[in-house]
């Protein structure tokens, strides 16, 4: 074997085992954030006749929620782990680290290809694996959305560098194949052509139309997919409603993010909508910072050549999360990181090559690599632990940032599934306090009255404020039914589900619910009609129901 594979074959193993390593205390970790929604409350992972949905419908879809995202390769990866580990949490973050460690050892093989420097390209991989901001896509389960399509973008951009060398239809076929699959991932994926570009900029390389014009037509029609068939957007409004609000954000959020590069402490999630002015300091400083890096590129535009690809790789890939293009849940946060991170890492991966390879400070480079990894590895190391706690992780999400009502409502989830109510139901308050527009915690604050205060009329003006804010609210509308039924107001009952229906036209339990309220009133080939439609969109049916049922159906 030669001693390019041998070393080769050593970077690989050296990257993935400090990857398994610096997040094995991650892999018992309980679900959290949208990991309940997404995999504990998702009926469409139980039963592989549901995969076609994943490619028509929104990925909250199989919890009965409205989302605005559309990620069928992310569920199917959550389909294949519940298939092996049902809801045991350590199968699925087993899962997520090996996803991280695939898109490490993608960024040593797309470096490798681009500048032929295997160090630099270890190096990159190494401080990508291991700095602590990763640990938002790494930690948290459905967070590997970013890791998978960063692989299927990375591959797709080799099989552009291949194709553009040797012009093969099989690095054809592999860069719109890949580039599909990653949309279907994420949909960050979609800044690929951007990439494509830029390696021909920094090669010197003609583009190639035969790769770069399907890809674009690939984009055109994703987003035309998901404007006007799935009607799914990744818009959030809120206060970044107009661009203006959102760059005093962006700028600030820059400032942000080379502190967290550099010193990542006290790194958390859910940082939330927050409107900014031109004369923050942290504004002013990315400012200043943007003016430099300007500057300095113009000025050595033709030997920095490594320093101008970091710098435009990082600020393109940061480009879909920045709020400028749309607005985000968050005016900033650690995953939006993921892949524009690597920008950074090469150019501290370049000086550190760069003086390794030198006798005079081979030593000194090698001793700051080690302390760097050792550095940000500890902190990794200990930022894991703040996402294995469900409780705890949102009580410190409220800790650093306190006006997050999100953050509250999911506390009280939290709480509520422990059984400490009355701390569910501070926490809700809370929320709607600081956000009196969140209907999730109107819902959720209607619930806890309704099933564990036994407060129905409570109960039913929640709900109510729910349905004001979003009169989609199937969740609400199915919730306010069984109030109504609670109460003895069949009619009224009957009415809402019909409303949680209209707004969620497959609702199992609203289908069976009417089903049983109709037959307590004698309305039994109402009963048989509205049972068999539950039957009809994937109900499981209830045995002694269906024998009560028996007798009217062979009148009928």
């Amino acid at each position: 074997m030669q001693r390019e594979t041998i070393y080769t074959y050593a970077a690989i193993a050296i990257i993935a085992i400090i990857g398994f390593s610096l997040y094995a205390n991650s892999l018992h970790g309980e679900f959290i954030w949208d990991d309940d929604l997404l995999i504990r409350d998702n009926i469409y992972l139980r039963d592989i006749r549901y995969v076609p949905r994943f490619f028509t419908e929104n990925i909250n879809a199989g919890a009965g929620q409205f989302g605005s995202f559309y990620r069928p390769v992310l569920m199917l990866s959550l389909m294949l782990d519940y298939a092996i580990t049902r809801l045991d949490t350590f199968g699925y973050h087993v899962t997520t680290v090996v996803w991280h460690i695939l898109a490490a050892l993608c960024v040593f093989w797309f470096i490798s290809i681009l500048f032929k420097d295997r160090l630099l390209a270890f190096i990159t991989a190494l401080f990508f694996v291991a700095h602590p901001v990763q640990a938002e896509d790494v930690a948290y389960i459905t967070g590997r959305a970013d890791s998978m399509a960063f692989v299927f973008m990375l591959l797709a951009t080799i099989c552009y560098i291949r194709y553009t060398n040797r012009q093969r239809t099989a690095d054809l076929i592999g860069v719109q194949a890949l580039f599909v699959v990653g949309l279907l991932t994420k949909e960050t994926a979609i800044i690929l052509p951007a990439i494509l570009l830029l390696y021909n900029y920094i090669s010197t390389t003609r583009p190639r139309v035969k790769a770069l014009l399907p890809v674009s037509l690939l984009a055109v029609a994703y987003i035309i997919l998901r404007l006007f068939i799935i009607k799914s957007s990744p818009i959030h409004t809120g206060n970044f409603s107009t661009i203006s609000l959102r760059i005093p954000g962006f700028l600030v959020a820059l400032t942000n993010y080379f502190r967290i590069l550099l010193f990542p402490f006290d790194l958390y999630s859910g940082y939330g909508q927050h409107i900014f002015k031109y004369s923050d300091p942290k504004a002013i400083t990315a400012i200043v910072l943007l003016s430099g890096i300007v500057i300095y590129l113009l000025i050595n535009r033709k030997r920095q050549r490594l320093v101008i690809f970091s710098c435009l790789w990082f600020f393109i890939l940061l480009a879909p999360v920045s709020n400028i293009i749309y607005p985000a849940s968050d005016y900033m946060a650690g995953r939006y990181l993921y892949m524009a991170s690597v920008g950074f890492f090469l150019v501290l991966a370049h000086a550190l090559a760069t003086g390794s390879r030198t006798r005079r400070y081979r030593v000194s480079s090698l001793l700051i690599i080690l302390v760097i990894l050792g550095f940000w590895g500890n902190l990794t190391v200990r930022h894991n632990l703040y996402w294995r706690s469900t409780v705890d992780f949102y009580r410190r999400t409220i800790a650093m940032n306190p006006r997050n009502s999100k953050a509250y409502n999911n506390l009280g989830n939290a709480y509520f599934m422990k059984g400490e109510y009355t701390k569910a139901l501070d926490c809700y308050k809370r929320a709607i306090e600081l956000d009196p527009r969140n209907e999730e915690a109107y819902n959720n604050l209607g619930a806890t009255y309704s099933d564990v205060l036994g407060s129905k009329t409570s109960a039913i003006m929640a709900f109510k404020q729910a349905i004001r804010i979003r009169p989609g609210y199937a969740t609400s509308y199915y919730n306010l039914a069984l109030a109504y039924d609670d109460l003895g107001r069949k009619e009224e009952a009957l009415e809402t589900y019909q409303k949680a229906i209209e707004f969620r036209p497959r609702y199992q339990a609203a289908y069976h619910n009417m089903a049983v309220i109709y037959y307590e009133m004698g309305r039994y080939d109402e009963a048989i009609q509205a049972y068999d439609k539950a039957l009809s969109v994937g109900w499981k049916g209830v045995p002694e129901f269906e024998k009560m049922l028996a007798p009217y159906r062979e009148d009928k």
